[in-house]
């Protein structure tokens, strides 16, 4: 196949939710910079108003395809973004990216050749520093494809695309490439003259905002799919505001409508005590539109130079003695996600939708 033929039958996808738009810019001009023409797809997975308007007119000046899902509230799954992405895309290869990502080069100069005998191939990463100097970029390795992965759309069709039931951020990239390997699809990993950048930004895990519990529903996920690596044809649907009733009572993490919800409110830590959830449930059952009240994820931190210094010291010693010193994290989220809501979905439950600083949580049963 020609370089023109497979730039032509190959669609580039990348997910984003609530992140500077001027990502979508660079990611897009790194490549058409490299002789890149294939087309783009950004897949928004529920960003706010302002944020989704932005991309959408980005997009439209760029020329590439934009994609929204209603998600707003719901945990981060970059698996069933890109899947909604796959779906939308017609041609016969499909690259997966990050938004953060930048090309350096055209790697599908040496795909295109090789595309007849191999349906997987990857490209090795770089992580920025802040400043962003390459000189001085570190080397992701070839553990995960998750910078640059460029897949023949049948494969998709064969095992079910990505995992959805992954959330947050976990193990897709992995439990993806791992499931091709079982049917003989091994990732074939370009020349090293071949590379992307990951340009810097705050790790998307500070503050907590994932549930350890999330971590737990990610192996499990990971280890099922290892006897079953093929996950079926439910993939890539997306979600309009019809599918979202919620988004109509609630809207930025805020109350948007003037129906109030039935509140119940839980302190730090409190949300295993039997007798508060009780009364939790009991209000759940009695009332279709409940918000619960977890307090703070993260206990506010003492600003007195005192306090400072104290923290600066327990930095210093995790870093000589290797030891890692927690934040004081508050795990009524993780009592939530974990133990909660697989049951409420399982009775009755319509909707939810979960604050961005995990303190809220809003419930609208049938």
């Amino acid at each position: 196949m020609t370089l023109n033929e497979f730039l032509e039958n190959n669609t580039i996808i990348a997910t984003i939710r609530n992140r500077d738009g001027g990502r979508i810019k660079t990611l897009v001009e790194s490549a058409r910079k490299n002789g890149i023409t294939s087309p783009f797809l950004i897949a928004d997975f529920g960003s706010y108003k302002e944020f989704s308007a932005e991309y959408e007119k980005l997009c439209k000046e760029l020329n590439i395809q934009y994609v929204f899902n209603s998600t707003e509230g719901l945990p981060w799954s970059r698996g069933q973004a890109l899947n909604f992405g796959i779906a939308s895309a017609k041609t016969k290869f499909i690259t997966t990216t990050d938004i953060d990502m930048l090309f350096d080069s055209n790697p599908y100069e040496w795909i295109a050749q090789n595309c007849e005998n191999h349906g997987v191939f990857a490209v090795t990463s770089y992580w920025l520093p802040k400043n962003g100097d390459k000189l001085k970029a570190k080397c992701a390795g070839k553990g995960s494809c998750g910078g640059f992965q460029c897949v023949r759309r049948d494969l998709y069709e064969k095992l079910g695309a990505y995992d959805e039931k992954i959330k947050y951020w976990g193990l897709e990239d992995l439990d993806w490439s791992f499931r091709l390997k079982r049917i003989g699809e091994e990732p074939v990993w370009l020349p090293d003259e071949y590379q992307m950048f990951h340009q810097w930004h705050p790790q998307a895990e500070s503050g907590h905002l994932r549930p350890d519990t999330a971590r737990f529903d990610t192996l499990s996920r990971y280890y099922q799919n290892a006897f079953e690596p093929n996950l079926g044809s439910s993939w890539g649907k997306i979600l309009g505001d019809r599918d979202r009733p919620i988004l109509g009572l609630v809207s930025r993490n805020e109350l948007c409508s003037e129906i109030t919800p039935e509140t119940v409110q839980f302190a730090v830590r409190k949300f295993d005590d039997c007798f508060s959830s009780q009364k939790m449930m009991d209000t759940i059952k009695a009332n279709k539109f409940i918000k619960l009240e977890i307090s703070p994820r993260i206990k506010e931190k003492a600003k007195t130079p005192f306090a400072s210094f104290i923290r600066k010291a327990f930095k210093l010693f995790g870093m000589a003695t290797g030891q890692v010193i927690g934040a004081d994290i508050n795990y009524n989220f993780d009592y939530f996600y974990a133990a909660l809501l697989p049951v409420l979905q399982k009775n009755g439950l319509k909707d939810y939708y979960i604050s961005e600083n995990l303190e809220n949580i809003y419930l609208l049963m049938n």
